[in-house]
């Protein structure tokens, strides 16, 4: 990982005085795309407090420059970041914002990582019927439009997991159910 943010910070390192060069090229700002991403690297390296402050960053170039895909990239990524927190009242509101916007621009890798957070931070509140329901959301649109599959495996990871509360049970025996007729 720590080459990984050596490469990322050498990519910020001189930014380009149009921060949306390349943008019609891999349809993001590469330069705001590479904030968000070092906010990730960090925070998959524990480093928390930096990640927030990439976060915040990405966050305030992608509305001025109306990149609504790293926008709402962002917001799903804060939303893990209050997950390993602890913090359910931060995550869940984060994670609706990218639900919003992903819905709105209609791209199907940003849907598919709004629902997993929104099913995470359900999750982390002890609602798993939303959190099923959301985390589902986020694995068909994966599967069907091929996108964000290097997710999946923790969505079924939180699918699975969401079986070990009392709610949980009853959803899980009634997915058991509902899939065996």
């Amino acid at each position: 990982m720590r080459e990984a943010l050596t490469y990322d910070e050498e990519a910020l390192d001189k930014p380009p005085t149009d921060l949306m060069m390349g943008a019609d090229f891999v349809a993001v700002s590469p330069y705001i795309w590479f904030v968000m991403f070092r906010g990730l690297l960090l925070m998959a390296m524990g480093r928390l407090d930096d990640a927030t402050r990439d976060f915040d960053r990405a966050v305030e170039l992608a509305r001025a420059h109306e990149e609504f895909e790293v926008l709402a990239q962002t917001h799903s990524l804060y939303s893990a970041l209050a997950h390993l927190k602890g913090d359910d009242q931060a995550a869940l509101g984060h994670a609706h914002h990218p639900v919003e916007v992903a819905e709105k621009i209609g791209s199907a890798f940003s849907r598919v990582l709004a629902y997993h957070a929104l099913g995470q931070a359900r999750m982390l509140r002890g609602e798993s019927t939303a959190a099923v329901d959301a985390l589902e959301r986020a694995l068909a649109i994966g599967r069907d439009r091929h996108t964000a599959r290097q997710n999946e495996a923790e969505v079924l990871a939180l699918l699975a997991d969401s079986s070990r509360t009392d709610e949980g049970w009853r959803v899980a025996a009634w997915a058991w159910a509902k899939g065996t007729r």
